[in-house]
C-alpha cells in the first residue's frame, strides 16, 4: 500500500502473552501513539474477545510446563506443536494451503475476535505495526484503513503467520531474517510486501551510533578470553571490528564471570535453573562467577528459585531478577543484560540478542520456532548447545580456555544486525 503522507507515530500492538512479544515492541514504545496497546487486555475489551485470548494463553502455559515433566507431558507436547510445525526448508516449494493451526484463528475472526480493537483503532488510521500474526490478520480481515505492518519474531516461521489468501494481502511485513522473508514467499505473500528489517533491539544496550554494544564486548571479550586463545587466532578480525589488538590492561583485573539465566515467560524450565545452580556452584563459591537467575514475573518461578538458593548457602553470590510489572521487568532485565558476560536461554526471541556481542548457551528449545531459532544461532555459530547443566563447573572453564565463547561471541557481534529498529522506523515513518 502507497503512504501518501508521512507520520511521526504509529499504533504499537503487541500481546501480554510471555515476553516476546512485548519484548519487540519495548523499543519501539516512544512512537507509540498512546503506548504499546496489548491486543489482550487493553482497556474495554469485549469478554468475548477477552475469552478466546485466556483460553489461548492457559493452554499455551499448560503443554510447555508439561514438556519436560513425563513421557506423557512430553507427547502431549508435541502433539500440540505438530499445529504450529514449521516445514524444512528445502527442497524449496510454495506452501500455499492454510494449515489448521490458521484455520482457527480465522474461525474467531470471522466470529467477531479482534473487530472491536480494529474498529477503536480504525478512527485515527495511523499506521499499525504489530508482532503478532493474529492481530494483522484482524487488521486486514476487518477492513483497517491505514497501513498495516507485522514484524516477524523468530529467524524462522510457520505458515500462521502468512494470511489465508497471502497473494490479494496488503500486509507489510518486517521479517526479522533472510530466512523468515525467504519463507513468506514461499508462503505465497508478494516480494513487494516483504521488507527485511531485522530485530528491534533496545537503545540502552546497542547506543546511538552502536556505541554500547562495541563497549560492551570491549570489557566482554577479556573475561570470554582469558588465555587470550581467540586473540591470538583471530587477532586481526578483533582489531577491524573492535580496534584493539591487545585486551586493555584495566580488564585482566575484572569482576567475576557473570551468567543470566532466563526463565520464558511460561515458566518453562524453572527446574533447568536449579540445575544451573548447581553446576556453577563451584565456581560461585570460589568467587570466579556470579548467576543472576531471572525469573521474570512469576512469583512462582521466584519462589522456586528462592527455597534452592537457601538450600544452596550461596545467597550473595546469586541474584533473583524479579518485577510486579511486565514494564518493569523489560527495564530490569536489559540493566542486567548490560553486565551480563553470557546470556543461557532456551532460543526464543531472546537468540536476536547475540547481536549485542553476548555468547548464547542454548537450552532445550520449547516448540517449533525455537527449534528453528536454535538451528540459527548453530548456523551462525554464535550459540553454543548446553552441556550437562550440573557439570557446568567442568565445561565452561574448559570453553573459556579454549576462547569459544569469545569465538561465540564475536559471531553473534558481527552476524546478526542490531539496527533492526532504525530501519523498522524508516520503513514506517518516512
Amino acid at each position: 500500500m502507497a503512504k501518501s503522507k508521512k507520520f511521526n507515530k504509529f499504533w504499537v500492538v503487541a500481546v501480554d502473552m510471555g515476553y516476546g512479544h512485548q519484548r519487540a515492541a519495548i523499543p519501539l514504545e516512544e512512537f507509540a501513539e498512546g503506548g504499546i496497546i496489548d491486543a489482550n487486555t487493553y482497556p474495554g475489551i469485549p469478554a468475548s474477545d477477552k475469552r478466546v485470548w485466556e483460553e489461548s494463553e492457559k493452554f499455551y502455559n499448560f503443554i510447555s510446563r508439561q514438556k519436560d515433566r513425563n513421557w506423557l507431558g512430553s507427547l502431549a507436547f508435541g502433539i500440540f506443536d505438530m499445529f504450529q510445525a514449521i516445514d524444512a526448508f528445502y527442497p524449496a516449494h510454495w506452501h500455499l494451503f492454510p494449515t489448521l493451526q490458521l484455520r482457527q484463528i480465522y474461525r474467531q475472526i470471522k466470529n467477531g475476535w479482534g473487530r472491536h480493537l480494529i474498529d477503536k483503532l480504525s478512527k485515527n488510521p495511523l499506521p499499525l505495526f504489530t508482532t503478532f500474526f493474529g492481530v494483522a490478520h484482524m487488521a486486514e480481515y476487518w477492513h483497517y484503513p491505514g497501513p498495516i505492518y507485522c514484524l516477524t519474531t523468530d529467524s524462522d516461521i510457520s505458515r500462521a503467520w502468512a494470511p489465508m489468501e497471502p497473494n490479494k494481502s496488503r500486509i507489510i511485513y518486517l521479517a526479522s531474517t533472510e530466512r523468515a522473508a525467504a519463507r513468506l514467499r514461499q508462503y505465497g505473500v508478494h516480494p513487494q510486501n516483504i521488507r527485511l528489517t531485522g530485530f528491534p533491539l533496545p537503545d540502552i544496550l546497542v547506543g546511538e551510533a552502536d556505541e554500547g554494544a562495541r563497549a560492551a564486548i570491549l570489557r566482554r571479550l577479556p573475561k570470554l578470553d582469558p588465555m587470550g586463545t581467540y586473540l591470538n587466532k583471530f587477532g586481526a578480525l578483533v582489531k577491524e571490528n573492535i580496534g584493539i589488538s591487545e585486551y586493555p590492561e584495566s580488564t585482566k583485573v575484572a569482576p567475576p564471570l557473570h551468567v543470566l539465566f532466563a526463565v520464558g515467560g511460561a515458566a518453562a524450565q524453572m527446574r533447568l535453573g536449579e540445575e544451573i545452580l548447581i553446576g556453577l556452584a563451584p565456581l560461585l563459591a570460589k568467587g570466579d562467577a556470579r548467576l543472576t537467575l531471572v525469573a521474570g514475573t512469576s512469583k512462582l518461578v521466584r519462589d522456586y528459585f528462592l527455597d534452592k538458593i537457601r538450600q544452596s548457602r550461596l545467597v550473595e553470590q546469586v541474584h533473583i531478577l524479579f518485577t510486579e510489572s511486565k514494564k518493569s521487568y523489560f527495564r530490569a532485565f536489559n540493566e542486567a543484560l548490560a553486565s551480563a558476560d553470557i546470556l543461557w536461554t532456551k532460543p526464543s526471541e531472546l537468540s536476536f540478542y547475540g547481536a549485542l556481542g553476548l555468547p548464547i548457551i542454548i537450552a532445550p528449545p520449547v516448540g517449533a520456532q525455537e527449534i528453528q531459532n536454535r538451528k540459527w544461532l548453530i548456523y551462525l555459530d554464535a550459540g553454543f548447545d548446553q552441556i550437562a547443566p550440573t557439570a557446568a563447573y567442568e565445561w565452561l572453564p574448559d570453553l573459556l580456555e579454549a576462547g569459544t565463547l569469545a569465538r561465540i561471541a564475536m559471531n553473534g557481534y558481527l552476524q546478526i544486525p542490531r539496527d533492526g529498529k532504525k530501519k523498522i522506523l524508516r520503513e514506517i515513518l518516512s
